[in-house]
């Protein structure tokens, strides 16, 4: 994380922003209000009031000036979880910013598990090598034009067949189209 020394302030019109902040608003607080509202985020700090011991997250040394500049930021649709949002000026911390503490009451929710059924393999059958429809190592696999080329010669054989026997070739449209297979 960066530190933009960014103040948001109490005068903010935003959608994103709470009126209890503390001190005016900067330039580089704008740009990080435009950032939330771009990216549906709320700024917990400015939700609740507070003293204004408890706002503060940074102190100059000397302790001249008091600002609030860390913030944090939650997706708005969560801003009803949250209970409380306050600093611990007197968390001894070994820093100039204060610790910025936020009480949330988060439901979750058990994940719905999928009651579809899942498909078992066997895979006894995978280890012997007994897998139906499967072709040898060594086969080609047929294309379509080899298909269509079989069953024009089956139905050419008994063509010529039928043509051998003189019955056979009187009943031979008939047949043709009797045994008709499945393309």
């Amino acid at each position: 994380m960066r530190d933009f020394n960014a103040k948001v302030g109490t005068t903010t019109t935003s959608k994103s922003i709470g009126r209890e902040g503390l001190g005016e608003t900067n330039e580089r607080g704008e740009r990080l209000i435009q950032y939330w509202e771009k990216h549906e985020l709320s700024i917990v700090n400015t939700l609740f009031i507070q003293q204004k011991r408890r706002l503060y997250t940074w102190k100059s040394p000397g302790d001249i000036f008091r600002n609030q500049i860390v913030y944090i930021a939650i997706k708005s649709r969560f801003k009803n979880a949250i209970m409380d949002c306050r600093t611990s000026p007197g968390a001894d911390i070994g820093s100039d910013h204060n610790p910025v503490i936020m009480k949330m009451n988060l439901k979750l929710k058990k994940p719905n598990k999928k009651t579809e059924e899942i498909i078992k393999y066997d895979m006894t059958a995978l280890t012997e090598g007994k897998v139906d429809g499967s072709r040898g190592r060594g086969r080609r696999r047929k294309s379509w034009i080899t298909n269509i080329a079989e069953m024009t010669n089956m139905r050419v054989n008994a063509a010529v067949k039928a043509a051998m026997e003189r019955e056979g070739w009187r009943s031979m449209p008939s047949n043709l189209f009797k045994e008709k297979e499945p393309l």
